[in-house]
């Protein structure tokens, strides 16, 4: 799944934000960018998660930004 199928989800739910949200993540230089585990080039499909209205998606993105990002209490 890409990040733009997931914004077509966003725009179905009703998140007018979605396509600015993922033009924003699909021009981000994710390779520049790392987390606890290495390169965060796989956060932005979490990120797009925290739009869904499955409560169980949004938590799945959490955990996992929770786990990678804030990993150990430091960013």
């Amino acid at each position: 799944m890409t990040i733009a199928d997931d914004g077509q989800r966003g725009r179905a739910a009703g998140h007018t934000g979605a396509p600015d949200v993922i033009e924003l993540l699909e021009n981000t230089d994710r390779g520049s960018l790392a987390h606890a585990y290495g390169p965060a080039e796989d956060m932005p499909p979490y990120l797009v998660h925290l739009l869904e209205e499955d409560p169980e998606r949004q938590a799945e993105a959490l955990g996992m930004l929770d786990m990678s990002v804030l990993h150990q209490g430091s960013l």
